[in-house]
């Protein structure tokens, strides 16, 4: 990608959601469709025409380039050893930051 990230191509039922022991034997459910005319602000739209409208703003910059992944396949983002070396611990990899919740120290616990 233009970011220097490699994309990966992985069978959908490959991800690795699926090692999860819950998930064993598991396939993935197939993508809803997306309607082809809806109501968006009182105006009847095509999924084309908002495509257009929207232009490349949303648009992840790896798919910039005209690249997709063929049917049946996700992107993945391949994890580098930078991304390894930047978490805190190998546990912590991936995981979000725990938010600390901050108490009030002059309300003694009280309102």
């Amino acid at each position: 990608s233009p970011d220097g990230d490699t994309i990966d191509c992985v069978l959908s039922h490959h991800q690795p959601a699926f090692d999860l022991p819950q998930l064993k034997g598991q396939r993935p459910l197939d993508p809803p469709e997306r309607p082809r005319v809806y109501e968006r602000d009182g105006v009847m739209m095509t999924a084309e025409v908002e495509e257009k409208e929207e232009g490349e703003e949303h648009v992840q910059l790896w798919r910039m380039s005209g690249e997709t992944c063929p049917e049946g396949t996700i992107p993945m983002r391949r994890t580098t050893e930078q991304d390894l070396l930047r978490a805190s611990s190998v546990r912590r990899f991936g995981r979000k930051p725990r938010r600390r919740v901050r108490r009030d120290s002059t309300s003694n616990g009280h309102e």
